[in-house]
């Protein structure tokens, strides 16, 4: 039998750079296009990289074809129509309480994932003014920003991001050999942990990768995986400041602040719960 092919690591990496690339140099054409029209450079980029609607259609287009590559890469044998681990983008749709374990495990680990950011920060750390502008680009002045903010980070990111790290270049490097499953994990969170830049959200995003990585072969689906990391996105978005001021999540001052140990505590017990529940759900099956 004809296996079908794999992604050698510096493939997985070329791939993550062509998405960020290509998402990145559409923000700057339309940035550019902004300034062509008499905007001045910090104001035109400023102005894109706040409009959620733009993030959600370069996000969508240069993840996109950075995903046809990769899945050109990886598509089955023509011969022996083969469709493995490494062959296939599953976008199976699981049992209901697969995909509402999956959505709870994300909404909790927002704060647990929040607090690795704080502790980063404590050695790392970040102006306020940075993390002032990260807290205004979640905040929505009417409905349509609102619908904007959703569908980019609650919709678009987490089916592209997802797409690419956990339904093309896990599966690659993993190939067909359980062995190599364990690296394909931690190789697919560390590309999707670099991907973030900044030295708090490359170590979060890291954990998060880890976590995704793993519901994807339990479940051997890729929309649990989109339902984690669609809900954990969601959080800031459902609890703002106005609705919900908690330090360490949506609070910022000059010095780093933590989640109080009560709910981050809670959050870190309902997320290990639901995980657990997950796995043992999948392994029943």
């Amino acid at each position: 039998m004809v296996s079908a092919r794999r992604l050698t690591p510096l493939q997985a990496l070329g791939l993550t750079a062509l998405a960020v690339a290509l998402s990145q140099g559409l923000l700057l054409g339309l940035a550019g296009v902004r300034m062509l029209r008499g905007v001045p450079w910090d104001a035109a980029a400023r102005a894109v990289s706040f409009d959620a609607f733009s993030l959600a259609a370069c996000a969508f287009l240069g993840f996109g074809a950075a995903i046809l590559v990769g899945l050109r890469k990886l598509r089955p044998s023509p011969i022996t129509g083969c469709r493995d681990l490494a062959g296939r983008l599953e976008l199976e749709l699981r049992p209901a309480p697969v995909m509402i374990l999956a959505t709870v495990a994300g909404l909790a680990l927002q704060l647990p994932l929040a607090e690795i950011g704080n502790v980063v920060q404590e050695l790392v750390p970040r102006g306020v003014a940075e993390r002032l502008a990260e807290l205004e680009r979640l905040r929505a002045e009417d409905p349509l920003e609102g619908l904007g903010l959703a569908l980019a980070f609650v919709v678009v990111a987490p089916l592209v991001e997802e797409a690419l790290f956990r339904g093309v270049i896990l599966p690659g490097l993993a190939e067909d050999q359980l062995a190599n499953v364990p690296k394909a994990i931690v190789g697919s969170a560390l590309l999707f942990a670099v991907m973030h830049v900044r030295a708090d959200a490359v170590v979060y995003a890291f954990a998060a990768g880890l976590v995704l990585g793993a519901v994807r072969v339990w479940t051997g689906s890729l929309l649990p995986c989109v339902a984690l990391h669609a809900a954990n996105n969601a959080v800031p978005l459902l609890f703002p400041p106005a609705v919900l001021r908690l330090e360490g999540f949506n609070v910022v001052r000059e010095e780093v602040l933590h989640v109080p140990a009560a709910p981050l505590i809670a959050s870190l017990v309902v997320a290990v719960v639901a995980l657990g529940a997950l796995a043992q759900l999948e392994d029943a099956e």
